[in-house]
């Protein structure tokens, strides 16, 4: 339906095409289409996305909206974030420099005002070098004056940059380790799972070690959110599944299922570690921007505070098997990096159904193509 809507859209005649997200529910074949259709129009397009490979394939130019900021960049989007970096980095080294020099100049202000306020000890001058003493102490204590005036008028005409933004919302809790969990995750033989009247899957053979992270990509329809409820068990299957002895597994669906019957931040997040303290909800509700603190309702969370949520659960999560049902949907693109990053950290193992190609490129250690 998706697709037939923006099929409808692109084919009607424009200069200029408004499109916020346009990449949202397609699979990959879609996307594929979509980027091949605005390559090759003529039309100027403004896109609003959160696809990063999408961005990579048809921007040419990024504007970057940060606290209330555009900055316009040449290039797709990995080239501006590379940009970015680099202007950053000089930043950095700029605003380095200035407070170096600042506390130079301070210091130095510091040491001629010291010295422009001794006395000198005039008792112990003979009586005929009493004149002298005191001309020459008076014109000492007028240099060291003057050249504080000099610096402290420097240190007024220093312009230093301003500090680099630093977002300091990143999280870590410190949590005891977890056991590693079985070496033998997951086997399936045979596999099949049906829906209905319809065999979605038939004849799967899967095996999954500890510390691999399988993505499993395919069109809409293919299997891969069925797969991952069958694998857990919320399905009924044929054929052979053995999961490893004392296997723990926790999941995400794509619609937040995982969260049903859970009234608040708080039992949201202990649900996902018990041993979490008072302190660590609250830190963990506002590095992701939950409102409200614990306390706070699920079932008042938006869409995207909803994937926060999710996310910050899978920070602390207590699993050797994480399944995880497109976990993109809904953030932005700091957020996906910062799911990236957890994955990435994982120390268990981990089967994920996604569209988000960058993420498969960077997370997935093996792929699964379903419906080929």
């Amino acid at each position: 339906m998706r697709r037939l809507m923006l099929a409808r859209l692109l084919l009607a005649p424009a200069e200029v095409y408004l499109l916020d997200e346009p990449t949202n529910h397609l699979d990959a074949g879609s996307v594929a289409w979509l980027e091949r259709w605005i390559t090759q129009s003529g039309a100027a397009f403004v896109l609003a996305s959160h696809d990063r490979a999408f961005l990579d394939n048809v921007a040419t130019r990024t504007a970057e909206l940060e606290r209330g900021r555009l900055t316009l960049f040449p290039g797709n989007y990995s080239a501006a974030m590379e940009r970015k970096a680099a202007l950053r980095a000089a930043q950095e080294r700029q605003y380095a420099a200035g407070q170096r020099q600042r506390l130079l100049l301070e210091e130095e202000q510091r040491r001629q005002a010291s010295k422009a306020s001794v006395n000198e000890n005039r008792a112990r001058a003979k009586d005929n070098d009493k004149f002298r003493s005191t001309h020459k102490a008076e014109r000492a204590q007028q240099i060291h004056s003057g050249r504080a005036r000099a610096m402290q008028k420097q240190l007024e005409r220093l312009e230093v940059p301003n500090k680099p933004y630093d977002d300091r919302r990143t999280l870590h809790l410190d949590l005891p380790p977890m056991s590693p969990g079985p070496s033998e995750v997951l086997s399936l033989k045979n596999f099949s799972v049906q829906r209905g009247e319809k065999c979605v899957l038939s004849g799967l053979n899967l095996e999954l070690r500890r510390g691999e992270r399988l993505a499993l990509v395919g069109d809409n329809g293919s299997g891969k959110s069925t797969l991952l409820a069958a694998i857990r068990g919320a399905l009924p299957s044929g054929g052979e599944r053995r999961l490893g002895v004392g296997l723990q597994v926790a999941w995400t669906g794509q619609h937040h299922e995982e969260l049903s019957g859970l009234e608040t931040v708080k039992d949201a997040l202990l649900d996902a570690n018990p041993l979490l303290t008072p302190h660590q909800l609250y830190e963990l509700a506002a590095s992701v921007g939950l409102p409200g603190g614990p306390a706070f309702s699920v079932a008042a969370l938006s869409g995207g505070q909803l994937t926060r949520l999710g996310l910050a659960r899978l920070s602390v999560i207590r699993a050797h098997l994480l399944l995880l049902d497109e976990p993109t949907n809904h953030l932005d693109i700091r957020a996906i990096e910062a799911l990236e990053a957890l994955l990435l950290r994982f120390p268990g193992t981990l089967i994920l159904a996604s569209h988000d190609r960058r993420l498969v490129e960077r997370v997935a250690t093996r792929v699964e193509v379903l419906g080929a």
